[in-house]
């Protein structure tokens, strides 16, 4: 049993490598390998950037470009994607150009000696290896609307680009411009830059040019954005507490303290009060029936406390005469019977 799970799990290893991994790698190919489209409005117009490389060696770097009409070779399609994938076609179009043109004229244009094309056979030995997938473009192909008539071509600004020479005497090879497509219809249109697409020269002594398309910018007017100004208002914000809370706090302390002393003196005489002595000297003090009669001035009165402080002293006073007098007896003890020993 656990070599035929082991058995099914190698064949299913095999199937993942052998079908589904190349189909993985054929699809990523093929995402690099797109066209460029582009919608127009009716009566619009739109442009796309575009690179070219020469296609017939020992011609003149044509002065305009010409109808387009239909695409390159494989084999070209080939060189020029692998270029474009790895990098070779900025950082050497020479050797780009010296394999388009190997591919179009079936062998070098130039001796080794006479021109160096190390790289550019080493672009041939990976181009063989490219498989160019079919594509699903959409919209209707760029030279299609034109031979119908649905669109018009110009560029204003193709030139040639300022790239090494094969030699001092050969024309330039690669060019570069922005192709400008205006719809002539009256309906939207969607087309489509095809990858290698062949501008034909209008006279034989120039070039045809084999082109791809670039970063396509579509002209469409500017949507208005609203515009958020500053205002110099200040606006006046009153704020209101929503409860408001007045703390009120009253303390009343009281304190009535009230002490009578009151001491009977027999035979006392009452001390007249100068409002009776001014009213009549001479007229006895009457007696409130509620009030107890009063002796003495102001420092007569005996405060309690002194009495009980009093008391206090008197009481320790007699246990220290007796703690005393317990002491002297028995030191006085204590020395007689000394005495008798």
């Amino acid at each position: 049993m656990q070599s035929r799970k082991y058995g099914v799990g190698v064949i299913l290893l095999l199937l993942f490598f052998g079908l589904i991994l190349p189909a993985t790698m054929a699809q990523a190919q093929q995402s690099e390998y797109e066209e460029v489209s582009v919608t127009i409005p009716a009566g619009g117009e739109t442009s796309i950037q575009f690179d070219t490389f020469c296609l017939e060696v020992n011609k003149a770097f044509p002065a305009q470009l010409s109808t387009p009409n239909g695409r390159a070779s494989d084999d070209v399609l080939r060189v020029l994607k692998t270029a474009i994938e790895d990098g070779t076609v900025e950082s050497s179009p020479l050797q780009t150009q010296l394999a388009i043109w190997h591919q179009v004229e079936g062998g070098w244009a130039f001796d080794q000696s006479e021109v160096n094309h190390d790289e550019a056979q080493q672009l041939l030995d990976q181009a063989a290896n490219i498989s160019l997938a079919p594509i699903d473009p959409e919209g209707v192909a760029l030279d299609q609307a034109v031979a119908d008539g649905s669109i018009s071509l110009s560029s204003e600004d193709f030139a040639a680009m300022d790239v090494s020479l094969p030699t001092e005497e050969d024309e330039p090879y690669r060019g570069q411009g922005t192709l400008n497509i205006v719809n002539n219809t009256d309906q939207e249109l969607t087309v489509y830059f095809p990858f290698g697409l062949v501008f034909e020269s209008t006279s034989d002594a120039e070039q045809d040019m084999v082109a791809y398309a670039a970063i396509p910018e579509q002209q469409t007017t500017p949507t208005d954005e609203p515009t958020v100004e500053p205002t110099s208002e200040v606006l006046d914000a009153t704020v209101e507490p929503l409860l408001t809370v007045t703390p009120e706090m009253t303390t009343t302390v009281e304190i009535t303290a009230t002490s009578t002393v009151t001491t009977t003196v027999e035979n006392a005489t009452p001390t007249p009060t100068s409002d009776t002595m001014a009213a009549d000297p001479a007229a006895p003090t009457p007696e409130s029936p509620n009030s107890l009669p009063q002796t003495g001035g102001e420092k007569s009165g005996i405060s309690p406390v002194l009495i009980i402080l009093g008391g206090l002293v008197l009481v320790t006073l007699s246990l220290v005469l007796v703690l005393l007098r317990k002491t002297l007896a028995y030191v006085y003890t204590e020395h007689r019977d000394s005495t008798k020993h």
